[in-house]
């Protein structure tokens, strides 16, 4: 070696290699000085080096189990109220765009309507987070449902290498970390050591019901620190109603507000739910164009949900007000329930529906 290292020098410019500042960034292993290394092996190719490889295995195993999750049991939007053996609508099928538009500081409007790819379509590796605002019944657990599905199934998602959905009114004593972690470990055999590598992934955090939990200081603690020592590059989804946003909205770098379906996505709800029944769908459109009060209660997509539900079990008779619609909805509830478990003993008619004076009490 000593015998060449006039060449060497000459070959590196192992002299002048120290005469310039350099910025060192992720380095695990820093040398000050002239160094000289001969390898006789090719590099490997792969970043994971040869112990890593049982984690990363791991890491396959947790994001196919997690996919298979969500193309099965989240693939299906859940109705009690429609009568038959079809309780459960396939989001493929039966999705319906919801209409969602930028928003401001305080949930107001401010930009035009956009759709989830454009939605996710900043890929830069940092840290992102997102807040959706909608009313009741708008559709906010259906559209967690849908981005999970959607990374499990489809391509504008696939940079994310985990996708956790936590519903926080189910929290408990739990912290979101906790939650987060327990989520991948019910699909994977981890050991506690995984939990370092989760700083090469990027994962997508759905938290949704923000405004259903009671202790918020949880969610904030998460987005503000504990998401950070989790991993470098998260992307972090919360929903909630408008009015309990105050304590989160300054730490949203996005905001965006669901609104109400219009004519045009209430004439194509319809026609899906009546897919195989045109006659239906059509007399029930009728209904909603010229009766103002079924107008009003259509634009919320729960709502319309229910009334396509109550006509297709030929309940929805003289219903003119909110009251007699929710005195359906409960009878339906009530005597599918009292069927299905046979307790009519239990379950007393009264002056509406069975189980009311229950209720009541």
């Amino acid at each position: 070696m000593l015998e060449h290292v006039d060449i060497c020098q000459e070959v590196l410019n192992a002299e002048k290699c120290n005469q310039y500042p350099v910025i060192l960034k992720k380095c695990t292993d820093v040398h000050i000085g002239t160094k000289i290394e001969i390898h006789s092996q090719q590099p490997q190719t792969s970043y994971l080096k040869k112990e890593d490889e049982e984690e990363n295995e791991m890491y396959v195993n947790c994001s196919q189990k997690l996919k298979y999750k969500y193309k099965t049991y989240f693939a299906y939007m859940r109705s009690y109220l429609w009568e038959g053996m079809r309780n459960d609508f396939s989001l493929k099928v039966y999705f319906v765009d919801l209409t969602i538009q930028k928003a401001d500081l305080f949930g107001k409007e401010r930009g035009d309507k956009v759709n989830l790819k454009e939605i996710f379509s900043n890929q830069d590796d940092d840290h992102q987070t997102i807040l959706v605002t909608g009313h009741p019944g708008y559709g906010k657990t259906t559209l967690c449902r849908k981005i999970a599905y959607d990374w499990a199934s489809a391509d504008y998602l696939q940079h994310f290498d985990l996708t956790a959905c936590i519903v926080l009114r189910e929290l408990g004593d739990k912290s979101v970390k906790q939650a987060l972690f327990d989520n991948l470990h019910d699909n994977s055999s981890f050991h506690k050591d995984w939990k370092l590598h989760f700083r090469q992934l990027n994962i997508l955090v759905i938290l949704d019901g923000f405004d259903e939990i009671v202790e918020k200081s949880k969610i904030i603690k998460f987005i503000r620190e504990e998401s950070y020592d989790i991993s470098s590059q998260m992307t972090i989804v919360v929903t909630s109603r408008p009015q309990a946003t105050e304590e989160i909205r300054e730490d949203m770098k996005m905001r965006f507000s669901i609104k109400g379906f219009s004519p045009e996505y209430q004439k194509k709800c319809i026609q899906l739910m009546f897919r195989e029944d045109e006659s239906k769908a059509r007399s029930l459109l009728e209904k909603v164009e010229e009766d103002e009060f079924y107008k009003e209660i259509a634009e919320c997509p729960l709502m319309l949900h229910i009334l396509c539900c109550l006509f297709n079990n030929a309940e929805l008779g003289e219903i003119k007000s909110t009251t007699d619609l929710y005195i359906r909805m409960f009878t339906l509830v009530t005597e599918r329930y009292v069927r299905k478990t046979d307790q009519n003993c239990k379950f007393e008619r009264g002056k509406h529906f069975m189980g009311e004076n229950l209720l009541l009490r």
